[in-house]
């Protein structure tokens, strides 16, 4: 089903354009060497090598099986695989801490996040293509939620994007995807998202830190002030930091609505690792849809 190409490759080229782009070089629209981390042209971050290990785990079990779907991403630390080079670019601490105390004890039992993480939101985005693939069953949805002990407000967080995401998948406009049914046991937390349930979006609301809340406000402002793909990356390139992780949340989005072929051909030709990309997307189409 392209509608998966389109959003694998709408977040991929999300996170290696923002990896790509240094705080002078905005609107450039080109992928180049990002000098100060080292990181050479079309490669991608932590975010699209979890994204891999996760749909290989789901192509291999047909399920979503975390201890499996954790022992890749400690993989792609220790072997390298699902990476550009062997390397894991733009890691995150929560995410690293998790995955230190798993690769140690091979089980979550008795791990404690010290904080939430804007990261974790990209982590539930194979949970969210496999419950479509699987008739929008929501069932694994807790699954990955309870990996990271997260309190109601950011487990709600994340169940208004893993929605939004299935919404636009099934082909709803990007305002009508934000009709979302809220759990009972979530509802007490509805409050707090009350401008994004209502997609209310100003440029003066716009907060740039490691919240879940704020990290959601900045993707659907993001989302809603574009009308092309192009336009997503060019707002996306005037954030001041973390321009990957906004960005790839976005162009998700972005590559479902708009479709890969919106996605401009020189960015998508200097990826790296492009045949192992397509090899995963192949085998979620013939194992999961």
């Amino acid at each position: 089903m392209k509608l998966i190409e389109d959003a694998i490759y709408g977040f991929i080229v999300g996170d290696v354009y923002g990896l790509s782009i240094l705080d002078n070089d905005l609107n450039t629209m080109k992928l180049k060497r990002n000098k100060t981390l080292n990181i050479d042209k079309g490669c991608f971050s932590s975010l699209t090598t979890f994204l891999l290990a996760s749909i290989d785990s789901i192509n291999k079990n047909n399920d979503i099986i975390i201890d499996d779907i954790l022992s890749r991403m400690c993989m792609s630390l220790i072997l390298g695989k699902y990476t550009n080079n062997g390397k894991v670019y733009d890691l995150d601490n929560n995410t690293l801490k998790i995955l230190e105390f798993y690769s140690k004890k091979n089980t979550l039992e008795g791990y404690k996040v010290g904080s939430s993480s804007a990261y974790f939101i990209s982590k539930i985005i194979p949970i969210s293509l496999y419950s479509y693939a699987k008739d929008n069953d929501f069932s694994n949805f807790l699954k990955i939620a309870s990996i990271f002990s997260l309190n109601n407000e950011d487990i709600l967080g994340l169940y208004i994007y893993n929605s939004y995401l299935i919404n636009i998948l099934n082909g709803l406009d990007k305002v009508k995807a934000l009709k979302i049914d809220i759990p009972e046991y979530l509802k007490d937390n509805k409050y707090y998202y009350k401008d994004i349930l209502k997609g209310k979006f100003k440029k003066n609301k716009l907060i740039f830190d490691d919240s879940i809340y704020n990290t959601l406000y900045v993707v659907f402002y993001t989302i809603f002030n574009s009308k092309s793909f192009e336009d997503i990356l060019i707002l996306g390139a005037s954030y001041p930091y973390k321009k990957n992780l906004y960005l790839s949340l976005s162009t998700i989005i972005g590559g479902i609505i708009y479709g890969k072929d919106s996605i401009p051909s020189y960015l998508l030709k200097d990826i790296k690792n492009k045949k192992d990309i397509n090899k995963y997307i192949k085998e979620f189409e013939r194992n999961v849809l």
